[in-house]
């Protein structure tokens, strides 16, 4: 199982693209490494958009590319890479490999089982 924290999700998506893993956990994930920084990353024209050819963490485009299931945990109230984040790569793993996402409400970016128990 491939695990990545934050930037961490970066490797951990990468490694699974591209080799057979028992499942990934994506804990507070980035959709790339350019949207991190831009605010509206589905304007055209932005940075997302023009540099994204040196995007070295695309994990929006290789997410879709899972054949193993993918568990994505994220804090609504993250302060440091936005919620929509882990909530579009949820959306874009294929069907048959999304497992139910984890979005507690209360969490930040670091607090998730502090916040809630269940985690």
């Amino acid at each position: 199982v491939a695990y990545g924290q934050s930037v961490g999700s970066g490797p951990a998506t990468a490694l699974a693209s591209k080799k057979p893993c028992g499942g990934v956990v994506l804990h507070s994930p980035l959709l790339s490494g350019i949207k991190v920084v831009d605010p509206k990353p589905d304007v055209c024209c932005r940075p997302s958009c023009v540099w994204s050819c040196f995007d070295f963490y695309p994990n929006d485009r290789r997410v879709r590319q899972l054949l193993c299931p993918l568990l994505v945990m994220h804090g609504q109230r993250d302060d440091i890479i936005p919620f929509y984040h882990g909530f579009r790569l949820h959306k874009q793993c294929p069907k048959q490999f999304r497992w139910p996402a984890y979005f507690p409400q209360r969490a930040g970016h670091n607090d998730l089982v502090e916040t809630d128990m269940r985690a």
